[in-house]
Formats: structure tokens, sequence, C-alpha cells
């Protein structure tokens, strides 16, 4: 094997070489290397390779040991890991996505107070209670679509508007019901 090399598009990128390639092809980054990791002769026991190894590294004590399961756990608390900041991440997302949401339930709200009297004309001119809060309804898909759509890739787009229009449903749910029972005399009396 002459070396492995992988990019992670997050952090960086890994490359494993073996020493003798590591001194040849970049000499001058001598010590600089985050790891390096030992295969043992079959019959090797762990303790008499890391004795030879800590021999090996008395003039660099800042050079550390360990073994496969000591690297799993340190790994595992590693702030360097991302898994803790993505978590962090798409809960603020989800947050601000639910605050998204009863803006757009709070702002249909409003919408329904203040056009009593337009929605109540309507339901007097023959619109059924259903077909208002179908309207009211897409009102809300339709503005929560309008406000997703500033992303550019199109899978994350669709899946954007996708999410928007959900969660334009959810807003409009309680509005569209409150428009749709409004008392017809009522409505158009509201000035």
């Amino acid at each position: 094997m002459v070396g492995t090399f992988t990019r992670h598009p997050l952090v960086a990128s890994d490359l494993v070489l073996p020493i003798d390639l590591m001194d040849r092809y970049f000499p001058l980054g001598h010590g600089q290397a985050d790891q390096t990791l030992l295969r043992a002769a079959p019959g090797t026991s762990r303790a008499a390779l890391a004795a030879a190894v800590q021999r090996l590294l008395i003039g660099y004590p800042e050079v550390t040991v360990t073994d496969p399961a000591a690297y799993q756990r340190q790994r595992a608390g590693d702030p360097g890991d991302l898994g803790g900041v993505l978590s962090l991440l798409t809960a603020l997302v989800v947050l601000a996505a639910a605050i998204a949401t009863l803006g757009i339930a709070n702002t249909l709200a409003l919408a329904v107070v203040e056009r009593t009297r337009e929605l109540g004309l309507l339901r007097a001119v023959g619109m059924t209670a259903r077909q208002l809060g179908a309207t009211l309804r897409w009102e809300s898909v339709i503005t929560a679509v309008a406000e997703a759509a500033v992303t550019l890739p199109v899978g994350q787009l669709l899946v954007d508007l996708a999410l928007a229009g959900t969660a334009g449903l959810v807003a409009a749910a309680v509005p569209a019901h409150h428009a749709a029972r409004l008392d017809l005399r009522t409505a158009i009396g509201v000035e």
C-alpha cells in the first residue's frame, strides 16, 4: 500500500502514509503528523509495543501513546467531533421553523380578524365554509413557500418548499377554521 487519502467536507482531509514515505515526500513536516498508527507483527503484545514506542518518544513529551479503545474514548469526547454541533444546529433550525410557523399562524389570525367583513361577504355571495377555509390554507402555503424560496440548490430547494408548504398548512389550521365558522350577519355588519 502506498497511502490513503480521504477528504471530509466539513473538517479536513486525511493522508495516511507509511512513515518512510512521509519522511521522503514531506521532509519539512517531520514531527507534524497528528496521528501515527502502528500495526504490530502477529504475536506482539500491546504492552511490549507501547514500551518500545515510549522509548522512541522520550524526546517528544507532547506525544501520547494510546491503544484503540483509549483512542475511541478520546474521539468520542473530542470537541472537534461535529456530532454535538450538528445536533445543536438541527435543534436551532427546528426552533426557527416553529417560530416561523407561529408567525404565519399569527398573521393569518390577524388577517381573519381584519378581513371579517370581506370573508362574511364572500360567504354571503355563495362561498362555502369549506371553500373559505381552503382559500386561507392556500394563502398560508403560498406565503410560507414564497418565504422559503431563497436557496439555490434545486434538491434542497424542493425539500425546503415541501417543508414550508407543510408548515403553512399547519399554521393555517386554526385561522381557517375560525374564518369558516364566522356568523354571516355579524361578519357583514362589522366595520
